[in-house]
């Protein structure tokens, strides 16, 4: 007391104080997958904290990369104590993002850790793929031609195509496969087919393209000539086109019917290689065109007669 006497000591119990210095963590993710395109859905990213973090000072997001724009310091919004979320509008360019977190305290008063546990990067994709290569045979007497392709490089084997429209933004069919051929016949014309590849990151490549004609109109009858009557018993048939044709030709002796055992043939002319009977022999002839339509026979009748 002030004279200078000494107390004596009192217990009233006994106590222990814990005190905290762990900094929380947070464990990032995102509301769909990388890579992430420009112009593209926003993406949600997630800072789950392994503890409760205080709503002042407010946690903050930052984000780095070489190639895209940077998030200097941006405030998350609270979900709960432990759950803090931000929009992330995807910039232009290529590259990786790498996420830190800030600001942000516990009830101790401890700073968060700036380096997330997990899902600390990603990456921005904004080059589109090469143009698929486009292909079908030309022209064609086939009213369901198939068109096939093949990728330009870069996309992820998703495929869009139209017919006859270059516009593939709306009512393409998607698909895996790389070939496509119509369900049912389409008309004698001229027909496009354009296809584009989407990458991973939803980029969608120039269209690459392949038109096929389609002719199912035959060539005119090739005029066929021989002289007759005659006493050769190896006769000569000449022909020339009637129009429309490739010059390729298919003849018979005596068999209107050319479309089996006809000898095919770029020649114009036919003789027979040891002789043949008197009589009346007629030689078929019909051309084909580049699309393959055979014309209808052209023919000569050559009158064989010893006697002459």
């Amino acid at each position: 007391d002030s004279a200078g006497n000494a107390g004596t000591a009192v217990t009233s119990g006994t106590g222990s104080v814990t005190f905290d210095k762990t900094s929380p963590t947070a464990a990032i993710t995102y509301s769909y997958a990388a890579p992430y395109k420009n112009g593209g859905t926003n993406v949600t990213i997630t800072a789950t904290f392994n503890g409760a973090v205080l709503d002042s000072p407010t946690p903050t997001i930052a984000i780095a990369g070489s190639g895209i724009a940077n998030v200097s310091s941006a405030n998350m919004s609270k979900t709960l104590t432990t759950v803090y979320t931000y929009t992330y509008a995807v910039p232009t360019g290529d590259g990786t993002g790498t996420v830190t977190v800030g600001t942000g305290t516990d009830a101790a008063g401890n700073v968060v850790t700036s380096t997330p546990t997990s899902g600390s990067t990603f990456t921005v994709d904004n080059t589109v793929p090469t143009a698929p290569s486009v292909s079908g045979t030309t022209p064609t007497n086939d009213l369901t031609p198939t068109w096939s392709w093949i990728t330009g490089g870069g996309g992820n084997g998703t495929y869009r195509y139209k017919l006859d429209n270059s516009d593939l933004t709306s009512g393409a069919t998607e698909t895996a496969s790389t070939s496509y051929t119509p369900g049912s016949g389409i008309s004698e014309a001229s027909h496009t087919l354009y296809v584009q590849e989407r990458d991973a990151a939803g980029n969608w490549s120039s269209s690459g393209s392949s038109t096929i004609v389609i002719d199912t109109t035959a060539p005119i009858a090739p005029i066929v000539s021989g002289t007759t009557p005659t006493n050769v018993t190896t006769p000569t048939w000449s022909w020339s086109p009637g129009g429309g044709g490739n010059g390729t030709y298919r003849y018979k002796l005596d068999n209107s019917d050319l479309t089996s055992g006809a000898t095919e043939t770029t020649s114009t002319s036919y003789t027979p290689g040891s002789g043949i009977s008197e009589g009346s022999h007629t030689l078929y002839v019909q051309e084909r065109d580049a699309a393959g339509n055979w014309s209808s026979s052209g023919s000569r009748t050559i009158e064989i007669d010893s006697k002459l």
